[in-house]
């Protein structure tokens, strides 16, 4: 079948180059402790294969609600039976999963799936490839929740497509629908629903349910019977061992002190934000974690919220040490210097006698993990739900300590690495405006601009690029061996970029300078000539 298949995906593109090269993007599996929905899952399946539906027929689903209703928890539900069904056939590697969060992480998504298929590696070839398919696919845009996206750019043009998208937008989701009855507009889970959410999360016993029911209903209504709230709720009493009584004393206590503005360790833009009942539940959640547990949480708020491993920090341990770092060119201010120590420090906690500790560092994010503020992936991969990711930033305003984590990552890994810190560096980058990018340290941007413009996005390296010559010339001189090594780095930028004049101007002045201060036949000279 797979034979068949290759000879009708014959394109403008051509065919497969060949062996998939890395690993299809899979559809993380919905939390265990998923409850309900099974209307909603009726409806679902219904509109994509139901008996009145034909093949050729193009389907395409929106999921729409608050955050934290459930919509990627239902749709991750519904996509185990569509994984199923394309395997029963055969056809698994036609179902395709894009995290839709941003247009960097789209176009990473994209062109994992190019890789996975021997496709040129860009969005633009996998986008062809699937609109040439003659058979019943699949895509699954998770957190398609920023307005600036248009994406119907990025659904394929076949006949034969079916794509489900979760968003807060419902203006978007009437854009992007396409069939009867293609819009659910998800609400609140039932009572009897959140119920047993709640006691399920909160692993409490059969006696415990029957002696604190009107008590477990309670708490359900006060959290509007949201599942992520009800969820964290649960963990957070199963974490703490607290009863449910004294869940809802604390609750009520903290929501008070919020609404009357006197909790200082929080901004109220971060309670004004987001609703209370779901601030309320989250906090404590997180007051109840070690320190080490909530330093991890508060360094994660300025990564990407899904793909955060132990590869990264383990990474960024070996390089954090690193003379660039210990004694770079240009001094840290005291704050960067403050936010280094920080940074070394934290990532020191997890080391053993024998260098890094994978069982230390797995203790701290299973502590993050058991209040349901992160969750495991089912591979090395930990994620944040969005919301929760929100409500991390309004405790930690400042992200130069995880700039300095993400850059040491990188200095240690090479660009098969940096594909995959991407994501993270997109969202540190949207965490600044052009402004502070300009008082970022010159090794950090230095490092998020080699990395992003090895992995082909030259254009976000560009602005980086240039910040670096200008705080080198400013800092170290138009001759220092550290201005010279910035401009030959931005002139290979330039030329990728098509911006070929202005690239070999750059690149003549770097030779210029280095045969004015080295001589014609230093190796420096040598490599600067070619």
């Amino acid at each position: 079948m797979l034979d068949d298949l290759s000879i009708r995906m014959e394109t403008v593109l051509g065919s497969p180059r060949g062996p998939a090269s890395t690993a299809l993007p899979r559809c993380p599996s919905a939390s265990l402790n998923f409850v309900g929905r099974v209307e909603e899952q009726k409806i679902i399946w219904n509109f994509f294969f139901g008996p009145e539906v034909q093949l050729d027929e193009r389907r395409i689903f929106s999921i729409v609600g608050i955050g934290g209703c459930g919509k990627t928890q239902l749709a991750r539900r519904f996509m185990k039976a569509v994984y199923r069904r394309f395997s029963d056939k055969r056809l698994a590697h036609l179902v395709f999963y894009i995290d839709g969060t941003t247009q960097a992480t789209i176009e990473t998504s994209l062109v994992s799936i190019a890789k996975a298929n021997g496709l040129d590696e860009s969005s633009e070839a996998v986008l062809a490839w699937m609109s040439n398919l003659d058979m019943e696919f699949f895509m699954y845009i998770d957190n398609a929740d920023d307005p600036t996206i248009n994406m119907r750019g990025f659904f394929s043009n076949s006949d034969y497509v079916r794509v489900i998208i979760t968003t807060r937008l419902s203006e978007k989701a009437h854009h992007y629908s396409q069939g009867d009855g293609s819009i659910l507009k998800l609400g609140s889970l039932s009572e009897e629903e959140s119920t047993k959410l709640l006691a399920k999360t909160a692993r409490l016993s059969e006696e415990a349910v029957v002696r604190d029911g009107s008590l477990i209903a309670m708490l359900a209504k006060e959290l509007y019977h949201l599942p992520l709230a009800v969820a964290q709720a649960g963990a957070c009493i199963s974490k703490s061992g607290w009863t449910v009584h004294l869940y809802l004393e604390k609750f009520h206590s903290l929501r008070a002190l919020l609404l009357d503005g006197r909790n200082d360790k929080v901004e109220a833009t971060a309670i004004d934000d987001y609703p209370l009942h779901f601030y309320t539940t989250w906090k404590l959640s997180y007051d109840i974690l070690p320190e080490r547990a909530q330093a991890l949480l508060r360094l994660c708020s300025y990564l990407h919220h899904t793909g955060i491993t132990e590869q990264l920090f383990h990474d960024a341990y070996h390089s954090i040490s690193n003379k660039i770092f210990a004694s770079p060119s240009i001094l840290f201010s005291s704050h960067e210097q403050s936010a280094y120590v920080n940074a070394r420090n934290f990532l020191h906690q997890f080391v053993g006698d024998k260098g890094w500790s994978t069982e230390s560092f797995t203790w701290c994010m299973r502590e993050a993990c058991s209040t349901s503020i992160l969750s495991f992936e089912g591979t090395e991969h930990y994620s944040i739900h969005p919301l929760v990711h929100s409500c991390l930033r309004g405790v930690e305003k400042e992200s130069t300590m995880t700039a300095f984590v993400l850059a040491a990552s990188i200095i240690s890994t090479g660009a098969v690495t940096w594909v995959r810190l991407v994501n993270h560096m997109q969202h540190l980058l949207t965490c600044w405006t052009h402004g502070e990018r300009a008082r970022v340290h010159p090794q950090i941007l230095a490092s998020l601009g080699k990395a992003l413009d090895s992995v082909g996005l030259h254009n976000d390296a560009l602005e980086l690029l240039q910040l670096v010559l200008i705080r080198k010339q400013l800092d170290l001189g138009a001759d220092h061996s550290g201005t010279l090594s910035a401009m030959s780095n931005l002139a290979g930028t330039l030329n990728e970029l098509g911006r070929y004049h202005e690239a070999e101007l750059m690149k003549r002045e770097v030779l210029e300078q280095t045969q004015k201060k080295l001589g014609h036949n230093h190796p420096y000279t040598l490599s600067a000539m070619n």
